[in-house]
């Protein structure tokens, strides 16, 4: 009965990857991002089944609503033994939990194997890292039997990067940066891919979009003929429209899907209806060699350039539900533990009237953030100045 571990990281979290030909208003209701447990976690061969913990947090949906757990998640172990002695054991992990609305969240991990003789392993722990996450982790959720999501790396950084630049009528401009997996009919049929940012100009006004709940892709098989959805961080009035522009919707050109798909682009409303269709006036998607991390100071929650008290006090406005827009959620985590609570202006004040030093990189400049966590945060045009 030998004992295997699961190395995870501090801040691992997974994101819900899209589904083939699933619409990509459905895709934006069911975006999902879980937070393991850190540490090693021990893995029992002693019973067949046993209750254990897995995740810290699930969150489901735009409004990242947090599914509560019903209970302890069970382990199942399978175990098949073969020639020269060698026995593989299949490790299954579930646990159910439940939304506001009465539904019930089903996630399940699946097919985690490990070999050993007799009760020495013959595998090291399992480091649940970039690497694992996208090409090892089998891990599905959802809240119905028939509408499962398959979760994957929330960044896929290893991936290769394609731009997509699009001017439209009356200059407004579009740039969408995504991670694709590139197509290999030997290995694969369908890459992993996500829109992980978008630059929007509309009547002169610039946002940029780095956020997962805000990035929407999904695509026929092979990838074809892609959709995508920028939910913008702020609606966006244009004269030509009475109602403000709350959504893009962008239509990507593909000549390889039968029939050809031409791009188009639309302005959405607040309930994802469309409101105007704009010309498209150029077109181009191309492989990508820039960076797209985003770049940010650590407490200048104000986005000012400095850390002062009110970037505690927007910290704390945030917190108890004065309505807050945080512009980079990860500037406001002031002690880098991946949460946002009140711990985190304290230690903006402490820095400032206790001499408690300075706060977590990146801190003296602007940087990319170094450790791997959930919030989310625009791009900040004073760093990138």
């Amino acid at each position: 009965t030998p004992v295997f571990q699961l190395n995870i990281p501090s801040g691992t979290v997974a994101c819900g990857g899209f589904e083939i030909l699933r619409g990509v208003e459905r895709e934006y209701e069911l975006k999902t991002m879980v937070r393991f447990l850190d540490g090693l976690r021990p893995l029992r061969t002693d019973s067949e089944r046993y209750s254990g913990q897995l995740f810290a947090e699930v969150r489901m949906g735009p409004e990242r609503t947090l599914a509560q757990p019903q209970s302890a998640g069970r382990f199942e172990v399978a175990r098949v033994d073969s020639l020269g002695g060698t026995t593989i054991y299949r490790f299954a992990f579930r646990q159910l939990f439940a939304l506001p609305d009465g539904s019930v969240f089903d996630l399940r991990l699946s097919n985690l194997e490990f070999r050993a003789v007799g009760d020495q392993s013959l595998d090291s722990p399992k480091i649940v890292d970039e690497e694992f996450l996208l090409s090892a982790l089998q891990l599905s959720g959802g809240p119905f039997d028939d509408d499962f999501t398959s979760y994957t790396s929330c960044t896929l950084e290893t991936l290769p990067l394609f731009r997509t630049t699009i001017d439209l009528e009356g200059g407004s401009h579009l740039e969408l940066t995504e991670r694709l997996q590139p197509l290999d009919l030997g290995l694969i049929d369908t890459g992993k891919a996500s829109l992980i940012r978008a630059g929007v100009r509309l009547d002169g006004q610039e946002q940029v979009i780095g956020d997962y709940w805000s990035l929407v892709y999904t695509a026929a098989k092979h990838n074809l003929a892609p959709h995508y959805w920028v939910v913008l961080g702020t609606p966006v009035t244009l004269p030509t429209l009475a109602t403000p522009v709350h959504a893009i919707a962008v239509i990507a050109r593909d000549e390889v899907a039968i029939p050809v798909v031409t791009e188009a682009v639309q302005y959405l409303d607040k309930n994802f209806n469309v409101v105007a269709s704009p010309q498209v006036v150029s077109y181009s998607r191309a492989p990508f060699n820039g960076s797209v991390e985003p770049i940010y100071r650590r407490g200048d929650v104000s986005v000012n350039g400095a850390v002062q008290i009110n970037d505690a006090i927007l910290v704390l406005r945030f917190l108890f539900g004065e309505g807050t827009h945080l512009q980079c959620e990860k500037a406001a985590d002031a002690n880098d533990d991946g949460n946002l609570n009140v711990t985190d202006a304290i230690a903006i004040l402490e820095h400032l009237f206790n001499g408690a030093g300075p706060l977590s990189e990146p801190f003296e400049r602007c940087g990319a953030d170094p450790t791997v966590d959930s919030l989310a945060c625009d791009e900040i045009l004073s760093c990138r100045s």
